[in-house]
């Protein structure tokens, strides 16, 4: 059963990566209801451990669940004319939205919880309060800053995402992403995945899959600023995890949660450009983190709140973006995220993510320091690129194998993937 249960979801994988990167329009109804079956009934035979990814999974892999999510992910089921608004699209998918969470609800009642929420906060060994407390005490530290660089370069809330495509410094077109990612692989000596993956570029969607044990795709748009490079070093966390974790145990894969998923990759985003790119480059994708992990914390406490009032949504939307001192225009607009659809009780894993990536780079800062601080000659280097640094000397050599040390750490964490929860990654060494 769990062998059939591992097959389908590498079925479902491959149905999705069609549909999104070539266009197919496969139904994944059938596959969803199948997986389900599989879960229930290791689930029942208790031939399973009912715990972490599966809550989740026999949740939104369930009939009626699986129907609204997989229709809410395909906007083309909604749009009965070929010019349609964000407004007109947010009107058409709200009864879904809507009853998509209360099928969540009720689903997640017959398994013994109180609601979606708590099934998800559970199945992460948190409690709510852990996960507020998380959320509150990074805003506390990084609102005001972010609030600082959002009058920096004048960003609009309507035109959010482009806006953080302007912060750059640097001929990002002129950049081989093969080549960058060749460069951090070989530091941290992991150029097998490299060599064991598959890029494809030139696509509409962001994102990485696995579509069997040796089969790992990232699937990513062209690199044309700082915000696609940091992209792409998050879609490569996903691909060193799916490797290590795949590599000596095929179904580990299948025991990540979606929260060390996130929280990995975002750990990645971090590290790698402090290896591979410049200083102003790094001080830059920085103050994109500070915007995005900002807004990623104020979507979840506003998702946090909606879920127990959701005849609220409107001024919650508002009550909590708000506080990036921006201009909100149309708070209806909360229905069109697919953070509050499809991927529900999602987005707060992005900025816990960003909380670990601090511990990982304390870990990452002080392995030079004891090596006579090698840290501060990085940093005053007059180099403009991280693999310039040290060339020909004792300090390059030394930097070279705390990055391989540092390598190894990683690999030995995604082979622990199924051991440890966030509280763990806190306090990973």
């Amino acid at each position: 059963m769990y062998n059939d249960y591992i097959r389908l979801n590498y079925l479902l994988n491959i149905l999705q990566w069609e549909n999104y990167v070539d266009n197919k329009n496969h139904d994944l109804n059938d596959s969803c209801d199948k997986i389900f079956e599989c879960i229930d009934n290791m689930r029942k035979n208790k031939e399973i451990i009912f715990l972490n990814r599966y809550i989740r999974e026999w949740i939104d892999k369930s009939k009626e669940v699986a129907f609204l999510r997989n229709k809410l992910d395909n906007f083309d089921n909604y749009m009965d004319e070929e010019v349609i608004t964000k407004e007109e699209l947010s009107d058409k998918i709200y009864i879904d939205v809507i009853n998509l969470m209360k099928l969540r609800d009720k689903k997640s009642i017959e398994l013994g919880f109180t609601g979606y929420m708590d099934a998800i906060i559970k199945s992460d060994n948190m409690t709510y309060e852990m996960l507020t407390g998380w959320l509150n005490d990074y805003l506390d530290k990084n609102l005001e800053r972010a609030n600082q660089i959002i009058k920096k370069y004048n960003i609009k809330w309507k035109s959010w995402f482009s806006d953080l495509d302007k912060i750059n410094n640097s001929d990002t077109q002129s950049v081989d992403p093969h080549k960058m990612l060749y460069r951090l692989a070989e530091k941290m000596d992991m150029l097998e995945v490299i060599n064991n993956i598959k890029i494809y570029y030139k696509n509409n969607i962001c994102f990485t899959t696995i579509l069997g044990s040796d089969d790992i795709r990232i699937s990513m748009s062209d690199i044309n600023c700082l915000n696609d490079v940091r992209t792409l070093f998050h879609e490569f966390g996903h691909a060193i995890l799916y490797y290590y974790s795949s590599k000596d145990s095929s179904d580990l894969y299948f025991q990540i949660t979606p929260c060390l998923d996130e929280v990995f990759a975002v750990i990645i985003e971090n590290i790698a450009p402090i290896m591979v790119l410049s200083e102003s480059e790094i001080e830059k994708i920085d103050e994109i983190n500070c915007l995005e992990y900002t807004r990623t914390a104020l979507s979840a406490l506003f998702e946090l709140e909606l879920w127990n009032n959701t005849s609220m949504a409107e001024k919650l939307y508002e009550k909590h973006y708000s506080r990036l001192n921006l201009e909100i225009e149309n708070p209806k607009l909360w229905r069109f995220d697919s953070f509050r659809s499809i991927d529900c009780m999602y987005i707060h894993n992005y900025t816990l993510g960003q909380i670990a990536s601090e511990h990982f780079k304390n870990i990452f800062y002080s392995k030079f320091e004891r090596n006579d601080k090698i840290i501060e000659k990085l940093t005053a280097s007059s180099c403009t690129n991280a693999s310039c640094f040290f060339m020909k000397s004792e300090h390059e050599y030394k930097y070279d194998c705390e990055c391989k040390s540092y390598g190894m750490m990683l690999k030995r964490l995604c082979s622990e993937i199924n051991k440890v929860n966030y509280i763990d990654i806190l306090n990973y060494v």
